[in-house]
């Protein structure tokens, strides 16, 4: 005959002991994966204050002054000199003759600085007639100087001319007559040519 079931007011028994920890497993690595795609650019960021200015640098050597080329001269006339149509005025002087571009010995100024020069002369006339004297560039005329002496009269007057004019390297400029006629000059130096460069090109 089966007995009757315990009604578990008996007392509690002993907790055993931990056991062991278990080894953890190692699995293989996995291959790399694929580079992701590159991201949206980011939102610019706020331009920062402007910093300090800096203190302001010594004040530099004072340049020398640049300086260009120079040509310039006057040719004087010491004596009287009757010439015909063509002939070139001779000029026995100069007052001024900056790098030597007039040659006195065929009386042509030769340009060497390409620019713009400036011409003038002024001839003497003391006889009664004309004068008539040509400003030429490479044997064309620019332009006439001409001057009057009444008849029977002992004024003395001059002819006189300016001109402007574009020369390049080798240029030559001159004075010629343009008839049968005579200057008039002495010690007293009454005529005279002048020319100089105004600018460079």
């Amino acid at each position: 005959m089966k007995g009757e079931k315990g009604d578990g007011s008996g007392p509690q028994g002993l907790r055993g002991e931990k056991g062991d920890k278990g080894s953890q497993g190692v699995g293989v690595p996995g291959e790399t994966g694929p580079i992701g795609p590159v991201g949206p650019m980011g939102i610019k960021g706020i331009t920062g204050e402007a910093g300090f200015s800096g203190l302001n640098g010594e004040k530099g050597q004072k340049g020398e002054c640049g300086q260009g080329r120079r040509s310039a001269f006057t040719a004087i006339k010491t004596s009287i000199q009757s010439g015909s149509t063509g002939d070139v005025v001779t000029f026995q002087e100069t007052s001024a003759n900056i790098n030597g571009h007039f040659n006195l010995a065929t009386n042509k100024f030769v340009c060497v600085f390409p620019g713009t020069y400036v011409f003038t002369c002024s001839l003497g006339i003391f006889e009664p007639g004309d004068i008539h004297i040509n400003l030429v560039m490479n044997g064309n005329k620019i332009v006439t100087a001409h001057a009057r002496a009444l008849v029977d009269s002992s004024d003395f007057d001059q002819a006189s001319i300016s001109a402007i004019l574009n020369l390049q390297t080798g240029d030559q400029v001159w004075l010629k007559f343009a008839g049968n006629e005579r200057i008039y000059s002495s010690s007293g130096k009454y005529s005279a040519f002048s020319g100089f460069l105004l600018y460079e090109n």
